[in-house]
């Protein structure tokens, strides 16, 4: 047999929102998924940092001009 999979808007469902919550599985996916964008974010933010530094010649041992 072939299981059909519906998609739940879970913004009008209370009760969809807690069987989630209550699902250590789906918990943890979504810890890993928040982590992940997390680290990506820091990332990105040093990534634009060293970018920023290179363009105006700055130095972290200077200071900021």
């Amino acid at each position: 047999m072939n299981e059909v999979i519906v998609a739940t808007d879970l913004t009008n469902s209370k009760i969809d929102r807690q069987n989630i919550l209550n699902n250590n599985f789906a918990v943890s996916e979504i810890e890993k998924a928040c982590s992940i964008k997390v680290i990506l974010q820091i990332c990105l933010k040093y990534l634009l940092l060293t970018i920023t530094v290179l363009i105006y010649n700055l130095s972290f041992t200077r200071g900021w001009r």
